[in-house]
């Protein structure tokens, strides 16, 4: 149930675009954030970046669409990637 929480907090956040990622701190004129560079530096750290190209997330990205495609039913190793734009 917690594990539900805050998957919906993060998606609500993301969706208001007030995430944690330095493109939305960032857009909003943190203190903390003085530009959008991916720590790895490859690229604007915004979702898409995050999801599909940071290097620091390899090994999570192979596992992350088999267990989300089993919790909602639906596989997302088909999505486009332009559906996170």
């Amino acid at each position: 149930m917690v594990l539900v929480i805050a998957l919906a907090l993060a998606i609500f956040q993301l969706r208001l675009d007030l995430g944690c990622l330095k493109y939305y701190k960032f857009n909003h004129n943190s203190n903390d954030t003085p530009n959008l560079t991916c720590p790895a530096s490859d690229g604007i750290e915004d979702i898409k970046q995050f999801l599909f190209d940071c290097q620091f997330f390899i090994v999570l990205r192979r596992t992350l669409p088999v267990n989300v495609s089993r919790i909602i039913g639906t596989n997302i190793e088909s999505f486009s990637r332009d559906k996170f734009e």
